[in-house]
């Protein structure tokens, strides 16, 4: 089962390590033990303002006000997969049902998600910032980028996007087209 997870803001908005410091405490639901109410129910702003109430959102609140006719939410605690839900409609205007195993493009969150991941095997010493990427593409080979003669891309310039690479949009993979394989075992 290929599940392609999508979580944004409302996981952010409920961690207590990603929010601005509080000049007021939200309105807090009823918390559950894997935490879901408190992602279902009480979504709140990155910046509260002192002394103005606290609002607090659904997702069904966030979904109408940006028009998002569906999504796919997989909440991740210590590691371990805790639950996952669908919301909505695949398409604005259809009644086909969201469910955990419905497939999205992950567009754009997947960049700070594959920087994340990055900088772990940083982190872990598997990788270095400032190395050859290249090492550890299984013979693959990445364009020097402009301007840096013949020095080796390395993860820093990837990830700041000074490496040379560029896409101007990817829509993402047709159905039973060949996807790109895993990462070296090296790096699994």
């Amino acid at each position: 089962m290929r599940l392609i997870l999508f979580m944004g803001l409302a996981l952010a908005a409920c961690s207590p390590t990603l929010r601005a410091p509080q000049a007021a405490e939200p309105r807090a639901p009823v918390p559950t033990p894997d935490g879901r109410m408190a992602v279902e129910r009480g979504l709140i702003p990155a910046v509260l303002l002192a002394g103005r109430p606290a609002p607090s959102w659904s997702i069904e609140d966030r979904m109408a006000r940006y028009r998002v006719p569906g999504l796919s939410i997989a909440m991740i605690d210590g590691g371990e997969l805790a639950w996952v839900a669908g919301y909505g409609v695949k398409e604005h205007g259809g009644d086909a049902s969201v469910s955990p195993e419905t497939l999205f493009q992950a567009a754009s969150i997947s960049k700070a998600v594959a920087a994340v991941g990055a900088l772990r095997l940083v982190q872990e010493g598997r990788l270095e910032l400032d190395g050859d990427i290249g090492l550890h593409l299984g013979g693959r080979q990445l364009p020097r980028a402009q301007g840096t003669g013949t020095a080796p891309v390395t993860l820093r310039m990837l990830l700041s996007h000074s490496g040379g690479i560029g896409l101007k949009g990817f829509r993402g993979y047709p159905r039973g087209a060949p996807l790109p394989t895993a990462l070296p075992t090296h790096l699994r």
